[in-house]
Parts: structure tokens; C-alpha cells; sequence
């Protein structure tokens, strides 16, 4: 009888310690870093965010070659790009992509175009949490919705 009072205590310790071992381990991914303000899983997600966006633009800019082929002599834009059926990609951050004369692709939040500031902070509406992006001053909103309407041909 007593051997097993021993034993049984000893299962209930070394249970004990790997739960303490698991919060230990479990604590770091949510300990927000002094830098950014932001835990290891915020990190983590940001960088997803970023190589899903330039995955994406790269595949635009694959998508407007080949366009661009199809119709020379035109200006390309997001929306004659679905007109001809062409699957468009969004920023994982829920943006339209930027497409500028010479069709070049850019993200208002991850590359924005030269000149203009990436924007602040977008949120996404799956993630309780915003996403941020650098802290710089925020584009105009006249400046977005002027070019939105230019390459949309309105």
C-alpha cells in the first residue's frame, strides 16, 4: 500500500512539472517584445502577411506580362484585368494593389509606391487585432480614392 501512495505521488509530481515546463515554453510566444510592442505570434503573422503579399504582387505582375502581351498599346489596370477574366489577387491585408503607368505593382501597406508612405495601420477583419504597418504619416484618403478612380477609368 505504501509503495503505491509513492508511486502515485510521483506520477502527480513529474505531471505537475511538464505543465510547468509547457506554460514556461507556451509564455514566451505571448510576451510582447520591448521593440515592437507586439508578441511572437503578432510577429510571426506580420511576416506571413509580407511574403503572401509579395508572393501576390509577383503573381499580378506575371498576370499584367501576359495582358500586356495580349493587348499592346493599352494601360493596364486591376479592373480591365478582371474584365478579361484574369484572376486578381489582395494584399492578405484586404487592400487592392496598386498598378502604376508603366505596370509596376505596389501594396499601400507592404510597397508602396516611391513617395508615398505605407499606410499606418489596416485592420483585418478576421484578427481581433490590428495589423501595423511603420509608423509613418497616413496617405491622404482624397490622394487613394483619386487614384483608385484614375485606374479604374472613372
Amino acid at each position: 500500500m505504501c509503495a503505491r501512495r509513492k508511486s502515485a505521488g510521483f506520477v502527480f509530481l513529474s505531471i505537475l512539472m511538464a505543465l510547468v515546463i509547457i506554460m514556461i515554453l507556451a509564455g514566451h510566444y505571448f510576451t510582447k517584445d520591448k521593440a515592437t510592442q507586439k508578441t511572437y505570434v503578432e510577429t510571426q503573422l506580420d511576416k506571413s502577411s509580407d511574403a503572401a503579399c509579395a508572393v501576390n504582387r509577383q503573381t499580378l505582375g506575371t498576370a499584367i506580362i501576359s495582358w500586356t502581351i495580349s493587348n499592346p498599346g493599352e494601360a493596364v489596370t486591376i479592373e480591365k484585368l478582371r474584365r478579361a477574366q484574369i484572376s486578381v489577387p489582395r494584399c492578405p491585408d484586404h487592400v487592392d494593389y496598386i498598378i502604376d503607368d508603366k505596370g509596376n505593382v505596389y501594396c499601400p501597406i507592404h510597397f508602396p509606391p516611391p513617395g508615398q508612405e505605407p499606410m499606418q495601420e489596416r485592420r483585418d477583419p478576421n484578427r481581433a487585432e490590428s495589423v501595423v504597418a511603420p509608423s509613418q504619416p497616413m496617405v491622404p484618403a482624397a490622394s487613394i480614392l483619386e487614384r483608385a478612380k484614375k485606374q479604374l477609368g472613372q
